[in-house]
């Protein structure tokens, strides 16, 4: 499986984010974790490069994730707890919904 690993300045709430790639790797999924809450096992990286990382994308899943975590699994490997994010993953289609959006006057009603 690829995870690339990616650091973003953008706000969470933001559907479009900009990335920067900091490394492509191939990496485990972790037994017993979920497809929104995955987390994935890779090799070591150098201390410099893994602390940039703040994002990333599986290309297998076809989403995107906010790293919540990184910690030593073992002496040459990494745990990375993500949690997906709903508005990159599925930013086209959100963008293709038309909507009307009707402003309702203020009402005031007792009850």
């Amino acid at each position: 499986m690829t995870l690339e690993l990616m650091n973003t300045s953008a706000d969470k709430r933001n559907l479009s984010k900009s990335t920067s790639l900091i490394k492509k790797v191939t990496c485990k999924i972790k037994e017993g974790t979920s497809i929104i809450n995955p987390t994935v096992i890779i090799g070591k990286m150098s201390a410099s490069s893994i602390r940039k990382c703040n994002y990333a994308y599986i290309s297998e899943f076809g989403r995107y994730y906010f790293i919540n975590d990184i910690t030593e699994a073992t002496a040459s490997q990494l745990a990375i707890s993500m949690h997906v994010d709903v508005l990159k993953t599925y930013a086209s289609q959100i963008r293709s919904i038309s909507t009307l959006i009707l402003r309702q006057e203020n009402v005031y009603s007792p009850y």
